[in-house]
């Protein structure tokens, strides 16, 4: 993730944590339990510890990872049951092979340079367990540059987004396999949202 998208998420850290807490994806998180097979998930670009806290009381052990060090915080005190970790996701994630049953990324790869997104993905792959399950959440769109986001005080960070074909491609070049892909709309955006499965 470039600097001054961390930066931002560094300053406003609170308001967006404020911002965001009470806006549950609680059917994609019903989805993605049924599909585990596992009790072990790591949840990429946490941000708040919104998703976390839901998953725990769920019974799940959650790993949460964020390249800001502000976000780690607040997740820390939304979410108490659940482990963090400093982490950018564009570098090698910190985990060993095969170690987790599902990956939940929630709008974290909207700030990930396209160019970079296959690299992201392989990564997902490679600790993931054999039969894990992958979510993506992205933005659709063509978008891949700096643009202005309210939820972050009006700072300008990279927004990358993706149309259907374009994301799907993405998962099925690094071998997973399709599960499901539906559209949600918001105020902010539409939302394309896919369960993977590594075989």
């Amino acid at each position: 993730m470039d600097k001054k998208t961390i930066k931002a998420y560094d300053k406003f850290a609170e308001h967006y944590a404020n911002h965001t807490f009470e806006i549950i994806p609680q059917y994609n998180l019903y989805q993605f339990i049924n599909f585990l097979k596992g009790r072990n998930v790591l949840d990429v670009g946490c941000g708040s510890g919104r998703d976390i806290k839901y998953l725990v009381e769920e019974g799940f052990n959650v790993i949460g990872i964020d390249a800001s060090e502000n976000m780690v915080r607040q997740a820390k005190k939304n979410a108490k049951k659940g482990r963090f970790m400093v982490m950018d996701i564009e570098a090698k994630l910190g985990f060993a092979d095969e170690s987790v049953d599902g990956i939940w990324c929630c709008d974290s790869l909207t700030h990930v340079q396209k160019k970079n997104i296959q690299k992201v993905i392989k990564e997902f792959y490679r600790v993931l367990k054999k039969d894990g399950v992958l979510f993506v959440s992205v933005r659709e769109g063509e978008y891949d540059n700096l643009k202005i986001m309210n939820e972050l005080g009006m700072e300008k960070v990279h927004v990358s987004e993706f149309t259907q074909p374009e994301i799907e491609s993405l998962l099925l070049n690094s071998e997973f396999e399709l599960l499901a892909t539906q559209f949600e709309s918001s105020q902010q955006a539409t939302w394309i949202n896919v369960f993977a499965r590594k075989n």
